[in-house]
């Protein structure tokens, strides 16, 4: 349990650094590594280094409609796609973040 907790703590700081980056770009990054390199606007990197979740693992991250949207996923304590219980992927967007209930 404590590590769903922290991975949605996570995903939600990943969140709003993705939105940082899309007010100061005006389009969300191709990938997280973009997260790594300096801002144009202050010259610092809007995270010095990317987390993983709970378990380890990369989050995965895909730039949706043409930069206006994103998908960001953990596939939670089995690293799989799907699951439940703790196994359950835990998903955010712009809007915000979602476990979804399969």
């Amino acid at each position: 349990e404590a590590d769903v907790v922290t991975t949605k703590a996570q995903v939600g700081e990943l969140v709003k650094v993705l939105n940082k980056y899309c007010m100061d770009n005006r389009k969300f990054p191709k990938n997280l590594n973009s997260l790594e390199e300096n801002s144009k606007k202050t010259g610092e990197p809007y995270m010095k280094t990317l987390p993983s979740d709970a378990w380890g693992a990369d989050f995965l991250y895909k730039r949706l409609k043409n930069g206006r949207d994103f998908e960001l996923t953990s596939y939670g304590a089995d690293g799989r796609d799907g699951g439940e219980g703790f196994d359950t992927d835990i998903k955010a967007s712009k809007t915000g973040i979602e476990q979804e209930k399969k």
